[in-house]
């Protein structure tokens, strides 16, 4: 019901301001070879998949912003289908801080996820207690945030971000399973230095909080701490410089640095590290080529692959690269409309010291965007 009421209203508010509103519709087609990224011990499900987006925006004189969208992944894949919405209402605005210069925005967002769980540990649907439990991971979440771009100088800018989530997902108490639902709260700050289209470097922070609604910690023997709240703390750092060396030609080399720890023992206490660079041409407005590699290394600080209960997160330590190709190009701009074409190659090779987390996966979209304004 209430995702019928806000794409209603959202409906109601483009239209009713038809000349300003942007429609866009995306088709995309394509093969994985590995949609749920299994190891090699399990059928990979490969298969063909179209997803198609509808996207409707506007933003309105007095600085508000609507942005509504829907998805819909339809795979060969058994099990492989996907939906996904969200709706948000936004506010921009500027303003002076200290004298300088600052820019505005805030937000709130609901969005949802419909998906089946397959287990990376068997292969198949997700079990518990002998009952299915495809619905694990569905979920439902109210975003909110507020952002602050500051001005220090002609090169220097400062963000200042706060934002907060609450999420839900599908219960399964009933069988013994956790409760999943979340709060968290996060702080950001993010310094740029840019002082002409040549360099452009950033270095940000973020601290955070999670907050579990009745979910138990764990021994490092795995066993539920009795009566223990669950909640995460988060610290991350990240950095990152993009250099254009020629005209038309840029690379981008980006790291950050993420730890997770729990309040109870320690079970949950994660480190990732990921490292990226990007190579970028784009011989005109309307036309970009890409390549990406990225490494990460993810893992448990405190206990051993063996003991990891994969039914609670369905993650694992594991290390590996991703490649990714990818190619866009405008092939229609007038003022009421833009045509692009959009494709993508994507291979994954990740290793583990759990091998239901040892995979590989290819996979390939081609696609097309619209956009338009209907109203002109």
């Amino acid at each position: 019901m209430m995702k019928s009421l806000t794409f209603t209203a959202l409906g109601v508010a483009l239209l009713s301001t038809a000349a300003e509103a942007q429609l866009s519709a995306t088709i995309d087609a394509g093969y994985d070879d590995n949609p749920f990224r299994l190891s090699n011990a399990f059928d990979q499900r490969p298969g063909g998949f179209l997803e198609a987006e509808l996207r409707a925006e506007h933003g309105f004189d007095t600085g508000f912003t609507l942005d509504a969208r829907i998805s819909r992944l339809f795979s060969q894949s058994e099990d492989g289908d996907r939906t996904q919405y969200s709706a948000t209402l936004g506010f921009e605005h500027g303003a002076r801080i200290f004298g300088r210069p600052a820019e505005f925005e805030h937000h709130v967002r609901i969005a949802g996820l419909d998906r089946t769980f397959i287990s990376r540990n068997t292969g198949e649907v997700g079990r518990f207690g002998g009952q299915a439990i495809a619905d694990r991971f569905d979920q439902n979440s109210v975003e909110v945030r507020s952002r602050a771009d500051i001005g220090l100088s002609e090169a220097w800018t400062l963000r200042l971000q706060g934002d907060g989530r609450s999420r839900a997902y599908e219960s399964y108490t009933g069988l013994g399973l956790s409760n999943l639902d979340y709060d968290q709260l996060f702080a950001h700050v993010r310094l740029r230095y840019r002082q002409d289209p040549t360099h452009d470097a950033q270095l940000g922070a973020s601290f955070g909080r999670r907050v579990y609604d009745d979910r138990r910690g764990r021994a490092l023997d795995t066993g539920f701490v009795a009566g223990s709240d669950l909640e995460f703390s988060f610290f991350s750092v990240d950095a990152s410089w993009k250099y254009e060396f020629l005209p038309d030609h840029d690379l981008r080399f980006a790291y950050a640095y993420d730890v997770r720890e729990d309040n109870v023992t320690g079970y949950y206490d994660t480190t990732l590290h990921s490292a990226r660079v990007r190579y970028r041409y784009m011989p005109s407005w309307g036309n970009r080529f890409s390549i990406e590699l990225e490494r990460r290394d993810f893992d448990f600080d405190n206990i051993p692959a063996a003991l990891i209960i994969n039914d609670e997160e369905n993650v694992a330590p594991n290390d590996g690269v991703r490649l990714r190709l990818a190619y866009d190009r405008r092939l229609v701009r007038t003022r009421e409309r833009e045509l692009w074409l959009d494709a993508s190659l994507t291979y994954d090779d990740f290793d583990s010291p759990n091998a239901a987390y040892v995979y590989d996966r290819l996979a390939f979209r081609i696609g097309v965007k619209f956009e338009f304004s209907p109203f002109g």
